[in-house]
């Protein structure tokens, strides 16, 4: 499955709502524990992805 794939039925008004408000708050968090820049954004990129993936399962799950 491609990303588009993956991201498709979410759309990008989910991306606006789910991402954009909170992406700085998680960000300034991992920055706080972490101490690195880089590895906040690989944190706050993977805490993303992985709501990602859990939303396309729940949307998996609705259809069978």
């Amino acid at each position: 499955m491609t990303h588009e794939q993956f991201l498709a039925p979410m759309g990008h008004d989910y991306f606006k709502q789910i991402y954009l408000p909170f992406s700085g708050k998680m960000y300034a968090l991992a920055y706080n524990l972490l101490r690195n820049r880089d590895e906040a954004r690989d944190c706050v990129q993977d805490v993303y992805a992985e709501l990602g993936k859990t939303c396309y399962n729940v949307q998996l799950s609705r259809i069978t």
